[in-house]
């Protein structure tokens, strides 16, 4: 086969004696899901996003986005390939970390699926004083189910910045993102993480194991796709050299 651009590695199952157990934001076992690792250089990533996620059946692209304010702010307004699901700016729970801005707002968003959305999702990715999760869905997805779904967000977002960490709390932390992925999947959307850039960058898109011909199918046009031992080592290889998914 002709080397391609971008590496996938394919992990059928996420397991807690498997890759799972080196992920440092997840808990280790997400019965039933499969995952996609797709591994690009870091001044790569926009236009790595763009051509793989462009590609999906899925047609539409589901966000949440949250980031501290000093005061609440008002809701985005709605364009042609864009609208916002819902938006509202809460109080924070406390405020012992970041005490000049008192409040968080929290946007769920529907647009479609293109080159603009992704890249614009990405320059977002920079400002890491904010909370994110992207999915993939069908444009007959249900709009309250991606609410269902990353709503679960809004509390971790609310522990990272408003108390300070613990292993207690990281461990509920890590509960929540799973607890995202896996409602993610179950109401038909694809959760995609991204990577923490060290040493590559790229995302990890999760969909259920019976699910996972169809993904490697649109994935295949635009990139070696290793799967068994072959994507195993090139995963573990990241993961060796500090690796890990960022945190949403």
């Amino acid at each position: 086969m002709q080397s391609k651009r971008y590496t996938a590695g394919i992990i059928p199952r996420w397991t807690p004696e498997g890759i799972g157990s080196r992920v440092s934001s997840l808990e280790s076992d997400l019965p039933e899901l499969s995952a996609a690792w797709v591994l690009c250089e870091r001044n790569d990533e926009t236009h790595t996003w763009a051509s793989f996620l462009t590609k999906a059946p899925q047609k539409d692209v589901f966000l949440w986005g949250a980031a501290l304010r000093p005061q609440p702010e008002a809701a985005p307004p709605a364009t042609n390939d864009r609208h916002t699901i819902s938006s509202r700016t809460l109080e924070r729970v406390r405020t012992d970390r970041f005490p000049m801005l008192p409040y968080f707002e929290s946007t769920f968003e529907r647009a479609k699926n293109s080159k603009e959305t992704v890249g614009e999702f990405i320059e977002n990715l920079s400002v890491r004083g904010t909370g994110f999760a992207f999915a993939l869905g069908h444009e007959a997805a249900d709009p309250g189910e991606w609410l269902q779904a990353s709503s679960l967000m809004e509390s971790h977002f609310s522990l990272y910045r408003d108390f300070n960490n613990s292993p207690t709390l990281e461990s509920i932390r890590r509960g929540i993102t799973s607890l995202y992925v896996r409602q993610s999947v179950a109401l038909g959307f694809l959760p995609v993480i991204p990577l923490n850039k060290h040493p590559d960058a790229g995302f990890v898109l999760f969909c259920a194991t019976d699910t996972r011909t169809e993904i490697v199918d649109w994935l295949t046009e635009a990139c070696d796709v290793l799967e068994g031992d072959a994507a195993l080592e090139r995963v573990s290889r990241f993961l060796d050299l500090g690796g890990d998914l960022a945190y949403l």
